[in-house]
Protein backbone atom coordinates (compact mmCIF):
# COMPACT_ATOMS: atom_id res chain seq x y z
CA UNK A 1 0.00 0.00 0.00
CA UNK A 2 2.98 2.60 0.90
CA UNK A 3 4.33 1.60 -2.34
CA UNK A 4 1.78 2.15 -4.60
CA UNK A 5 0.78 5.35 -2.93
CA UNK A 6 4.68 7.04 -2.96
CA UNK A 7 4.52 6.31 -6.68
CA UNK A 8 1.29 8.38 -7.59
CA UNK A 9 2.55 11.13 -4.81
CA UNK A 10 0.28 10.49 -1.91
CA UNK A 11 0.61 9.80 1.76
CA UNK A 12 -2.45 9.41 4.48
CA UNK A 13 -1.83 11.50 7.55
CA UNK A 14 -1.70 9.87 10.02
CA UNK A 15 -0.04 7.31 9.05
CA UNK A 16 -1.92 4.45 8.05
CA UNK A 17 -0.33 1.79 9.57
CA UNK A 18 -0.05 3.32 12.99
CA UNK A 19 -3.80 3.52 13.93
CA UNK A 20 -6.79 1.12 14.03
CA UNK A 21 -8.40 -0.57 11.24
CA UNK A 22 -11.82 1.56 12.03
CA UNK A 23 -9.96 5.29 11.69
CA UNK A 24 -9.69 7.89 9.87
CA UNK A 25 -7.05 8.81 8.08
CA UNK A 26 -6.42 11.74 5.19
CA UNK A 27 -5.00 11.35 1.52
CA UNK A 28 -2.34 13.97 1.42
CA UNK A 29 0.12 14.89 -1.35
CA UNK A 30 3.83 13.86 -0.68
CA UNK A 31 6.36 16.45 -2.00
CA UNK A 32 7.73 15.50 -5.58
CA UNK A 33 11.66 15.43 -4.17
CA UNK A 34 10.33 13.16 -1.33
CA UNK A 35 8.44 10.94 -3.60
CA UNK A 36 11.38 10.78 -6.23
CA UNK A 37 13.75 9.76 -3.53
CA UNK A 38 11.53 6.80 -2.32
CA UNK A 39 11.06 5.74 -6.00
CA UNK A 40 14.87 5.84 -6.55
CA UNK A 41 15.13 3.93 -3.49
CA UNK A 42 12.79 1.33 -4.28
CA UNK A 43 14.53 0.49 -7.28
CA UNK A 44 17.85 0.03 -5.73
CA UNK A 45 15.97 -2.30 -3.31
CA UNK A 46 13.81 -4.15 -5.56
CA UNK A 47 16.62 -6.75 -7.07
CA UNK A 48 17.58 -7.43 -3.63
CA UNK A 49 14.21 -7.93 -2.45
CA UNK A 50 13.73 -10.08 -5.31
CA UNK A 51 16.10 -12.83 -4.36
CA UNK A 52 15.69 -12.59 -1.08
CA UNK A 53 14.46 -16.21 0.79
CA UNK A 54 10.73 -15.58 1.53
CA UNK A 55 10.33 -15.49 5.12
CA UNK A 56 8.13 -15.80 7.98
CA UNK A 57 7.69 -11.89 9.07
CA UNK A 58 6.04 -8.64 8.21
CA UNK A 59 7.15 -5.01 8.20
CA UNK A 60 7.23 -3.79 12.00
CA UNK A 61 5.28 -1.24 12.91
CA UNK A 62 6.05 0.65 15.86
CA UNK A 63 3.40 0.67 18.41
CA UNK A 64 2.43 4.07 19.28
CA UNK A 65 0.53 5.61 22.43
CA UNK A 66 -2.74 6.02 19.79
CA UNK A 67 -2.89 2.31 19.65
CA UNK A 68 -3.96 1.89 23.09
CA UNK A 69 -8.09 2.56 22.87
CA UNK A 70 -8.48 4.96 26.13
CA UNK A 71 -5.67 7.32 24.36
CA UNK A 72 -7.94 8.94 21.95
CA UNK A 73 -11.39 7.73 23.82
CA UNK A 74 -12.19 11.29 24.84
CA UNK A 75 -11.60 12.76 27.98
CA UNK A 76 -13.60 13.97 31.05
CA UNK A 77 -12.91 17.56 32.32
CA UNK A 78 -13.39 20.17 34.94
CA UNK A 79 -12.75 23.55 34.93
CA UNK A 80 -10.34 25.39 37.71
CA UNK A 81 -13.58 27.24 38.58
CA UNK A 82 -15.34 24.59 39.50
CA UNK A 83 -16.29 22.82 43.13
CA UNK A 84 -14.29 20.13 44.75
CA UNK A 85 -17.61 18.53 45.25
CA UNK A 86 -18.21 18.75 41.84
CA UNK A 87 -14.91 17.14 40.70
CA UNK A 88 -14.91 14.42 43.50
CA UNK A 89 -18.59 13.60 42.49
CA UNK A 90 -17.08 13.16 38.57
CA UNK A 91 -14.29 11.17 40.02
CA UNK A 92 -16.44 8.75 42.18
CA UNK A 93 -19.64 8.51 39.33
CA UNK A 94 -17.34 7.05 36.93
CA UNK A 95 -14.61 5.17 39.18
CA UNK A 96 -11.85 7.51 38.09
CA UNK A 97 -8.46 8.33 39.78
CA UNK A 98 -8.08 11.83 38.27
CA UNK A 99 -9.69 13.85 35.71
CA UNK A 100 -8.22 16.96 33.16
CA UNK A 101 -8.64 20.30 34.41
CA UNK A 102 -8.94 22.59 31.36
CA UNK A 103 -10.46 25.93 30.38
CA UNK A 104 -10.73 24.86 26.32
CA UNK A 105 -9.92 21.54 24.26
CA UNK A 106 -6.32 22.34 23.66
CA UNK A 107 -5.89 24.30 27.04
CA UNK A 108 -5.03 21.60 30.03
CA UNK A 109 -3.90 23.23 32.60
CA UNK A 110 -3.89 20.77 35.22
CA UNK A 111 -5.02 17.35 36.59
CA UNK A 112 -7.09 16.92 39.89
CA UNK A 113 -6.75 13.57 41.95
CA UNK A 114 -7.14 12.23 45.05
CA UNK A 115 -3.37 12.46 45.97
CA UNK A 116 -4.22 16.57 44.83
CA UNK A 117 -7.00 16.83 46.90
CA UNK A 118 -5.46 14.91 50.06
CA UNK A 119 -2.30 17.35 49.60
CA UNK A 120 -4.40 20.32 49.25
CA UNK A 121 -6.96 19.50 52.77
CA UNK A 122 -4.07 18.60 54.56
CA UNK A 123 -2.58 22.17 53.76
CA UNK A 124 -6.18 23.38 53.89
CA UNK A 125 -5.74 24.92 50.08
CA UNK A 126 -9.53 25.78 49.55
CA UNK A 127 -12.89 24.05 48.00
CA UNK A 128 -11.94 24.60 44.26
CA UNK A 129 -10.50 22.49 41.93
CA UNK A 130 -8.11 25.33 41.83
CA UNK A 131 -6.55 25.22 45.25
CA UNK A 132 -6.39 21.05 44.59
CA UNK A 133 -5.11 20.84 41.44
CA UNK A 134 -1.49 19.70 40.13
CA UNK A 135 -0.36 22.02 37.80
CA UNK A 136 2.24 19.87 36.05
CA UNK A 137 -0.14 17.40 33.90
CA UNK A 138 1.66 14.85 31.87
CA UNK A 139 0.80 15.60 28.49
CA UNK A 140 1.97 13.84 25.62
CA UNK A 141 1.38 13.36 21.40
CA UNK A 142 -0.64 10.81 20.76
CA UNK A 143 1.91 9.53 17.49
CA UNK A 144 4.69 9.00 20.22
CA UNK A 145 5.83 5.10 20.76
CA UNK A 146 4.67 3.35 23.66
CA UNK A 147 7.80 2.53 25.16
CA UNK A 148 8.97 6.14 25.78
CA UNK A 149 5.79 6.99 27.90
CA UNK A 150 6.25 4.28 30.02
CA UNK A 151 8.23 5.77 32.82
CA UNK A 152 5.74 8.70 33.10
CA UNK A 153 2.95 6.74 33.43
CA UNK A 154 5.43 4.58 35.86
CA UNK A 155 5.64 7.63 38.08
CA UNK A 156 2.42 9.79 37.85
CA UNK A 157 -0.23 6.87 37.51
CA UNK A 158 -1.31 8.46 33.79
CA UNK A 159 -0.79 10.59 30.75
CA UNK A 160 -3.01 13.10 29.15
CA UNK A 161 -2.69 12.50 25.02
CA UNK A 162 -3.00 14.96 22.66
CA UNK A 163 -3.88 14.66 18.45
CA UNK A 164 -1.56 16.74 16.10
CA UNK A 165 -3.95 19.11 15.94
CA UNK A 166 -3.14 19.54 20.08
CA UNK A 167 -6.46 18.69 21.18
CA UNK A 168 -6.84 16.37 24.25
CA UNK A 169 -7.95 13.61 22.90
CA UNK A 170 -8.02 10.64 25.84
CA UNK A 171 -5.84 9.24 29.26
CA UNK A 172 -3.60 6.32 29.21
CA UNK A 173 -3.25 5.04 32.67
CA UNK A 174 -0.90 2.31 34.27
CA UNK A 175 -4.38 -0.11 34.18
CA UNK A 176 -4.51 0.95 30.18
CA UNK A 177 -0.78 0.18 29.77
CA UNK A 178 -0.99 -3.31 31.87
CA UNK A 179 -3.97 -4.36 29.88
CA UNK A 180 -2.32 -3.57 26.52
CA UNK A 181 0.72 -5.44 27.20
CA UNK A 182 -1.42 -8.39 28.64
CA UNK A 183 -3.00 -8.63 25.68
CA UNK A 184 0.16 -8.48 23.89
CA UNK A 185 2.11 -11.21 26.09
CA UNK A 186 -0.72 -13.90 26.00
CA UNK A 187 -0.94 -14.79 22.12
CA UNK A 188 3.06 -13.95 22.19
CA UNK A 189 3.58 -17.02 24.75
CA UNK A 190 1.06 -18.93 23.76
CA UNK A 191 2.52 -18.89 19.96
CA UNK A 192 6.20 -19.80 21.85
CA UNK A 193 4.81 -22.99 23.09
CA UNK A 194 3.55 -23.99 20.03
CA UNK A 195 6.81 -23.12 18.14
CA UNK A 196 8.39 -25.22 21.09
CA UNK A 197 6.20 -28.43 20.49
CA UNK A 198 6.93 -28.21 16.96
CA UNK A 199 10.73 -28.08 17.05
CA UNK A 200 10.82 -30.66 19.28
CA UNK A 201 8.96 -32.84 17.06
CA UNK A 202 11.01 -31.96 14.24
CA UNK A 203 14.53 -32.88 16.14
CA UNK A 204 13.29 -36.17 17.56
CA UNK A 205 12.77 -37.81 13.94
CA UNK A 206 14.45 -35.14 11.40
CA UNK A 207 18.37 -35.53 11.23
CA UNK A 208 20.36 -32.22 10.46
CA UNK A 209 20.70 -33.15 6.21
CA UNK A 210 17.05 -33.59 6.10
CA UNK A 211 16.30 -30.04 7.17
CA UNK A 212 18.45 -28.59 4.60
CA UNK A 213 16.04 -29.83 2.49
CA UNK A 214 14.20 -26.78 2.96
CA UNK A 215 16.22 -24.07 2.54
CA UNK A 216 17.06 -21.99 -0.61
CA UNK A 217 19.95 -23.38 -2.38
CA UNK A 218 22.51 -20.63 -1.56
CA UNK A 219 21.86 -20.86 2.62
CA UNK A 220 25.09 -20.03 4.16
CA UNK A 221 23.86 -19.85 7.96
CA UNK A 222 24.95 -22.69 9.96
CA UNK A 223 22.32 -25.11 10.98
CA UNK A 224 22.29 -27.06 14.33
CA UNK A 225 18.26 -28.11 14.63
CA UNK A 226 14.90 -27.25 14.58
CA UNK A 227 15.80 -23.66 16.37
CA UNK A 228 17.84 -22.56 13.09
CA UNK A 229 14.62 -22.80 10.59
CA UNK A 230 12.29 -20.77 10.32
CA UNK A 231 8.13 -21.40 11.28
CA UNK A 232 6.81 -21.39 7.68
CA UNK A 233 10.53 -23.85 6.78
CA UNK A 234 9.40 -26.42 9.68
CA UNK A 235 5.69 -26.64 7.87
CA UNK A 236 7.17 -27.37 4.84
CA UNK A 237 9.41 -30.20 6.39
CA UNK A 238 6.29 -31.49 8.24
CA UNK A 239 3.94 -31.43 5.31
CA UNK A 240 6.33 -33.29 2.97
CA UNK A 241 7.71 -36.19 5.58
CA UNK A 242 4.77 -36.26 7.99
CA UNK A 243 3.68 -39.62 8.64
CA UNK A 244 7.59 -39.60 10.34
CA UNK A 245 5.90 -37.48 12.61
CA UNK A 246 4.00 -40.31 14.14
CA UNK A 247 1.33 -38.23 15.15
CA UNK A 248 -2.69 -39.20 15.00
CA UNK A 249 -3.53 -36.76 13.08
CA UNK A 250 -4.75 -35.76 10.05
CA UNK A 251 -2.09 -34.30 7.87
CA UNK A 252 -4.11 -31.38 5.86
CA UNK A 253 -5.61 -29.84 9.39
CA UNK A 254 -2.31 -30.03 10.91
CA UNK A 255 -0.82 -28.03 7.65
CA UNK A 256 -3.76 -26.17 7.74
CA UNK A 257 -3.35 -24.64 11.82
CA UNK A 258 0.26 -24.64 11.35
CA UNK A 259 -0.10 -21.95 8.67
CA UNK A 260 -2.84 -20.47 10.78
CA UNK A 261 -0.24 -19.70 13.37
CA UNK A 262 2.42 -18.54 11.14
CA UNK A 263 -0.16 -15.84 10.17
CA UNK A 264 -0.91 -14.72 14.29
CA UNK A 265 2.65 -15.22 14.38
CA UNK A 266 3.48 -12.13 12.13
CA UNK A 267 1.08 -9.88 13.95
CA UNK A 268 2.41 -11.06 17.48
CA UNK A 269 6.03 -10.98 17.11
CA UNK A 270 5.76 -7.75 15.42
CA UNK A 271 3.46 -6.45 17.10
CA UNK A 272 0.89 -5.61 14.94
CA UNK A 273 -1.12 -1.79 16.32
CA UNK A 274 -4.14 -4.29 16.03
CA UNK A 275 -4.11 -6.86 18.55
CA UNK A 276 -4.71 -10.46 18.24
CA UNK A 277 -8.41 -11.16 18.18
CA UNK A 278 -9.98 -12.96 21.11
CA UNK A 279 -10.67 -15.84 18.11
CA UNK A 280 -7.54 -16.24 16.91
CA UNK A 281 -6.33 -16.74 20.90
CA UNK A 282 -8.65 -18.95 21.31
CA UNK A 283 -7.66 -20.66 18.56
CA UNK A 284 -3.71 -20.65 19.67
CA UNK A 285 -5.11 -22.14 23.14
CA UNK A 286 -6.52 -25.38 21.37
CA UNK A 287 -4.05 -25.69 18.74
CA UNK A 288 -1.35 -25.64 21.76
CA UNK A 289 -3.74 -28.00 24.12
CA UNK A 290 -3.76 -30.39 20.87
CA UNK A 291 0.08 -30.49 19.71
CA UNK A 292 0.86 -31.49 23.81
CA UNK A 293 -1.52 -34.24 23.48
CA UNK A 294 -0.33 -35.43 19.88
CA UNK A 295 3.27 -34.94 21.04
CA UNK A 296 2.92 -36.78 24.35
CA UNK A 297 2.16 -39.57 22.87
CA UNK A 298 3.19 -39.87 18.76
CA UNK A 299 2.83 -43.20 17.24
CA UNK A 300 5.99 -46.13 17.08
CA UNK A 301 7.84 -43.51 19.41
CA UNK A 302 10.31 -46.56 20.27
CA UNK A 303 11.36 -46.81 15.94
CA UNK A 304 11.17 -43.00 15.27
CA UNK A 305 13.53 -42.14 18.21
CA UNK A 306 16.10 -45.12 17.03
CA UNK A 307 17.18 -43.77 14.18
CA UNK A 308 16.88 -40.43 11.93
CA UNK A 309 16.53 -41.88 8.08
CA UNK A 310 17.22 -38.97 5.76
CA UNK A 311 14.27 -37.97 3.54
CA UNK A 312 14.40 -38.68 -0.11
Amino acid sequence: IRSRLTEFGLSTGPDFASGHLDELVSIQLLESREAEQHKRDSTRTASHEDSAPTNDVSPTEELLVQNIPAATGGVLSVTPEHSLDKAQSEMQANDYSQLAVMTGPRALVGTISWESIAKAQILQKGDTVLACMDPRPALVYAERPLLDIVPQVYSKGYVFVRDHTNVVVGIVTSADLAYQFALLTKPFLLVGEIERIVRQAVDRVFSVDDLFSVVPPDYDKEILGAQSLTLGQLQRLVEGAFARLGWRADRKIVIRELDAIREIRNDVTHFSPDPVSDEDVVRLERVLAWFRDLESSPADLADTTSSKPTMT
